[in-house]
């Protein structure tokens, strides 16, 4: 049994004494070592009285107490008695102030007495730790009792119901710690039987991550009864961490918040960025490429293969970037519409990645695409004339080689005949050579002229063709040489031989004639009918018109024959050896011409049909597909061109889709006309550069970028809606709304509605459950989200305007210019404390979070341009600038001397009742307006923000609104 000594003081047993003293001392040293200070003893080390004395400065610095001149160098009991009696005076004030009658003598601590000095160092404690603990209107002890109780609710093992035995395994300190930052501790790795591992790694974690000292000894604990008050002196440094204020817990939402936002937007910013370098090396690759291109290929197999790969790189990839095109194009104006939904500055690319940059090298790789296929296309004209003008040479070649060949024979030959008509026969023959001679001079001539045009389209055939002609040209000399000396021997024989079938030599003159315009006549229309474009068409009508007449006018020609033959005939002339033609051949082949000339004829019209009819088919398409294109373009105008408030935004967009199906129209419009051209087989298009999948490509990717800027913008009106709802509890309440909606009806039924507020730690009574259904239903029998997003909004508050961000990082950071990485540690998850350490700016002490608030919010002003909107947003700036001043900030840590708000029931202070029926609300809001905190206009038509006003005015000046 404990002893009650004379003063009123209980005394502990031994061992809890022991743990006492080494808890007591330990605690009293952590507040010490700031100046330079330690005890070993408590009950030996404070009989001189300086450490007393600079304990209580230490513990109550934030009132700035100053106990005034002692002795430092205290050698007599007297001195030592003065400067006790200095620090007791304090002690015995508060003391008295609480109710309590018995006070310390100065003579208990010089003469280390046991009991007075505990209960002394327990009355500091409880002043300075845990008097300002409040749980439900509990005193301090069953408030901490009942905030364990609450927090360490459902752990496994854990059953607190007093301060010594429910702490001696250890799990209710883990447990404390795993239900704020279960990153911390795997809690069910831990086992009841491991009291002493379960307690040294809570006291580890604690002194890491939270800067808790290390007061209590995991030994002390398990080894006897744990003392009371040394585990409530413990407990107290968890609930000041964890629980000290839900002003602490607002401040690390709105700060988790805000760095999620951050972090959103630089991932848009990197995603704009990556896309936009790729794209950027992309285009100005296959420019280079466009435009640096030589080589064509040496026929016009060849030219046409790379052509096909031309068109398949348009179908293929350049509709790939043409996506990625479109996605960058979203993507900056999705980011650049959510920071100006956000109020954040405007994202600036680098210069060569800007969209006008970007535009530049798209349009520049169209020219350099539309340059190299006109060249390729003209190459391959170019090759396919050079290919027929090849075979027309060697054909014609062959047939004068074939020729020479012929009549060098003939000229050789030394038998002129042995009587007048053989003779005059050979004379005659020779003259039809040497008429053949001026025939095919003619031919010679326009195989020359085909060697010309061959050279002049391609100048490395100039060797083979000049080759061939002078090959042909000494041909022709040896020809006229031996024509001469058969001539010589004509000639000798002319004198015996006379004139004996001039009918015969002048039919096979004419004969020959005609045989090699029939020649002529059929090795053009022979000639396979080649075009590309309706022009070419008419070239070659023009030609068979040509020829058409020349063949009407050689029927002269066949009508001479037969009058010669009927000649002949007459005079008894049944053979002539000067010629190898008849009347009848030479008819039947006249009559070939006649019947090619009708199939060319009809040849060249259904080539005039099939060339109008793909040219009708290309335009038709290009002109559907540039509509098509004109409409997704103009929406994504003004898509881009989206500004003004949100809710306006989201409404131009509605409208906007509106315009989807008009577009779906024109782009099933221009998939008929393509369908026609790949019915026609036509693979290429000079009226336009898009194609089929250009179009398809380009309107995926606007339904995209409507659905995605729509959801943006639905998901910033409902986070603007419910501004006291951070992104991730606004995720949380949907996934929860949607897990309890069994039926997936769109709604919560009553007992639905319960379970998610029992899955959101909300226990309420049946009563009050149906009571809040009912209200924010409506009475309608169930709850739609937005009901319920109401009924959160009630719940919490939790705005983030620059002001309260500022607020929330000072509250974290203890009312200091800075903050350390424990402190943000203590709030954030590992995720969104690696992102601030990497982007907050460093200042001496810590992170410079002043500046990182600035620099999430845009200075211009938003919402208009008037003069009382100007005015606003100089309130605005005022405040900020000033709460970063140092003035400023000590003007904050004058609140709790000059404030009276401090001294009223906490219920009254935050009460909108009380301060708009105060008689010095008019003065209160001057003095608001005067600090720059809140504009003049909001505060006349806002009466719902006079509760925060109070609380604005305790934290920034010493505002009395009784006076």
């Amino acid at each position: 049994m404990a002893e009650v000594s004379e003063s009123g003081w209980k005394v502990m047993d031994k061992g809890w004494e022991r743990m006492q003293i080494k808890t007591f001392t330990a605690w009293c040293n952590t507040f010490l070592k700031r100046r330079g200070l330690k005890i070993g003893s408590l009950i030996d080390d404070l009989d001189s009285g300086i450490a007393l004395i600079n304990l209580l400065e230490v513990v109550f610095e934030k009132d700035k107490l100053s106990l005034g001149r002692y002795d430092k160098n205290p050698r007599m009991r007297i001195h030592k008695i003065a400067n006790v009696n200095i620090a007791l005076k304090f002690i015995n004030q508060f003391i008295r102030d609480v109710g309590i009658k018995t006070e310390f003598g100065p003579t208990d601590i010089v003469d280390h007495n046991l009991k007075l000095i505990l209960g002394m160092t327990w009355v500091i404690i409880h002043k300075a730790a845990i008097e300002e603990i409040s749980e439900e209107e509990l005193t301090a002890r069953e408030g901490l009792l009942l905030w364990c109780k609450k927090k360490t609710a459902g752990y496994r093992d854990v059953n607190v119901r007093n301060f010594n035995t429910s702490w001696q395994s250890g799990l209710a300190f883990c447990a404390l710690i795993h239900k704020h930052r279960p990153d911390l501790i795997n809690y069910d790795s831990l086992s009841e039987a491991n009291a002493k591992e379960n307690l040294n790694l809570a006291f580890d974690v604690a002194e890491t991550n939270f800067d808790i000292p290390k007061i209590l000894d995991a030994e002390d604990m398990i080894s006897m009864k744990p003392d009371d008050k040394s585990v409530m002196t413990y407990v107290a440094y968890y609930w000041k961490t964890f629980a000290g204020s839900n002003k602490t817990e607002l401040a690390a939402r709105r700060l988790g918040k805000l760095v999620s936002r951050r972090e959103a937007s630089d991932k848009l910013r990197n995603t704009y960025l990556e896309k936009a370098q790729a794209l950027h090396d992309w285009t100005n690759a296959k420019t280079g490429e466009f435009a640096s291109a030589s080589d064509f290929g040496n026929s016009s197999a060849e030219v046409q293969a790379k052509l096909d790969t031309f068109m398949a790189y348009r179908a293929n990839e350049k509709s790939v970037q043409v996506s990625n095109k479109l996605d960058v194009d979203a993507i900056y104006g999705t980011l650049q519409a959510k920071l100006n939904a956000e109020g954040s500055p405007p994202f600036v690319p680098p210069e060569h990645l800007s969209p006008e940059m970007l535009n530049y090298l798209w349009t520049s790789l169209g020219n350099a695409e539309g340059e190299y296929e006109r060249v390729m296309r003209d190459y391959l004209k170019k090759m396919k004339r050079l290919e027929l003008l090849l075979q027309q040479f060697d054909r014609r070649a062959d047939k004068l080689v074939a020729w020479e060949s012929e009549k060098q024979q003939q000229l050789n030959d030394t038998d002129t005949g042995n009587s007048l008509g053989a003779v005059q026969a050979k004379i005659k023959m020779h003259e039809a050579y040497e008429d053949e001679v001026k025939a095919n001079e003619s031919r010679f001539i326009k195989l020359q002229q085909l060697g010309q045009e061959i050279i002049s389209l391609e100048p490395n055939f100039a060797e083979s063709v000049n080759g061939r002609i002078e090959a042909i040209g000494n041909g022709w000399t040896s020809l006229s040489e031996s024509a001469m000396r058969r001539q010589a021997l004509l000639d000798d024989a002319l004198i015996i031989q006379q004139n004996l079938e001039n009918l015969r030599m002048g039919f096979a003159k004419k004969a020959e004639e005609l045989n090699l315009w029939v020649e002529d006549a059929k090795e053009e229309l022979e000639d396979p009918v080649i075009a590309t474009s309706v022009l070419d068409v008419e070239q070659l009508r023009a030609a068979h018109t040509n020829l058409d007449t020349a063949h009407k006018n050689t029927h002269t020609s066949v009508q001479q024959l037969a009058d010669l033959a009927n000649q002949l005939a007459a005079s008894g002339v049944l053979d002539n050896p000067y010629t190898r033609f008849s009347v009848d051949g030479l008819n039947e082949r006249y009559g070939q011409v006649s019947g090619l000339l009708a199939d060319r004829g009809a040849a060249l019209d259904a080539e005039m049909v099939t060339q109008q009819t793909q040219d009708a088919l290309r335009l038709d398409f290009a002109q559907k597909a540039q509509a098509a294109m004109d409409s997704v373009t103009g929406i994504n105008q003004r898509l881009d061109s989206l500004s003004g408030a949100v809710e306006d935004q989201l409404a131009s967009a509605d409208q906007t889709s509106l315009e989807l199906p008009k577009c779906q129209d024109l782009l099933d419009a221009a998939r008929g006309a393509d369908q026609q051209l790949v019915a026609a087989h036509v693979t290429e298009n000079r009226q336009t550069e898009l194609s089929q999948r250009d179009l398809d490509t380009a309107f995926d990717a606007l339904q995209n970028r409507i659905q995605e800027q729509r959801k943006i913008l639905q998901n910033e009106i409902s986070l603007k809606n419910a501004s006291n709802i951070s992104v991730d509890l606004m995720k949380e309440y949907r996934d929860t709304f949607d897990h309890f909606d069994k039926d997936k009806s769109g709604t919560l039924e009553r007992h639905e509605f319960a379970a998610v507020l029992q899955s959101l730690d909300m226990v309420l009574p049946e009563e009050k459950i149906t009571e809040t259904f009912v209200k924010y239903s409506g009475g309608q029998g169930s709850m739609s989200f937005e009901h319920f997003i109401t009924f959160m909004q009630d719940l919490r508050k939790d705005t983030d305007t620059p002001e309260e961000i500022l607020d929330a990082f000072a509250t974290i950071a203890g009312g200091k210019e800075y903050i350390t990485v424990n402190e943000l540690k203590a709030v954030l998850t590992p995720e969104q404390l690696a992102y601030c350490t990497q982007n907050m700016p460093m200042t001496e002490g810590g992170y410079d979070y002043r500046r990182f608030t600035a620099d999430s919010f845009a200075p211009q002003i938003r919402g208009g341009t008037g003069e009382r909107e100007r005015e606003r947003e100089r309130e605005r700036r005022v405040f900020i600038e000033r709460r970063a001043s140092p003035s400023h900030s000590e003007a904050v840590k004058q609140v709790g001397r000059d404030v009276c708000l401090h001294d009223l029931p906490g219920e009254m202070v935050h009460s909108t009742k009380f301060l708009q029926k105060n008689q010095h609300v008019r003065h209160v809001r001057r003095q608001i307006c005067r600090l720059g905190i809140f504009g003049e206009r909001s505060i006349h038509h806002s009466p719902h923000i006079l509760p925060e006003i109070g609380q604005k005015l305790t934290r920034v000046r010493g505002v009395n609104l009784f006076q």
